[in-house]
């Protein structure tokens, strides 16, 4: 179902966390990632964006082994000529993040 125009698009999943992309990090909790039908948008402080649309994924998987829930990452692998290969968010909200993106069709 479409929604009428200047109806502002309502995310499917949000949550705070931390970012890794190549060699440049933000901490946990200072970065934030907001999943669309159509894309991922991740966020950090000093205007820092970053957005993977459905063919810019690949492929995720799980990252972290500690039972500890700040330890528990998704690693991202993708075709954005603009972005490093490493690409990581780190949630504690991981497992329902996994979820969301598989349930929307990423990485297929």
């Amino acid at each position: 179902m479409e929604q009428p125009a200047g109806t502002p698009e309502k995310p499917v999943f949000e949550a705070t966390g931390g970012l890794v992309v190549g060699l440049w990090s933000c901490s946990w909790p200072f970065a934030s990632v907001t999943l669309y039908r159509d894309r991922v948008e991740f966020n950090a402080p000093t205007n820092t964006h970053y957005t993977l649309t459905k063919s810019d994924i690949v492929s995720f998987d799980s990252m972290g082994w500690l039972p500890i829930p700040i330890t528990r990452g998704v690693r991202f692998r993708h075709r954005h000529s603009d972005y490093a290969a490493k690409f990581e968010f780190w949630t504690s909200s991981r497992d329902d993040f996994l979820e969301a993106l598989q349930a929307h069709g990423f990485g297929q």
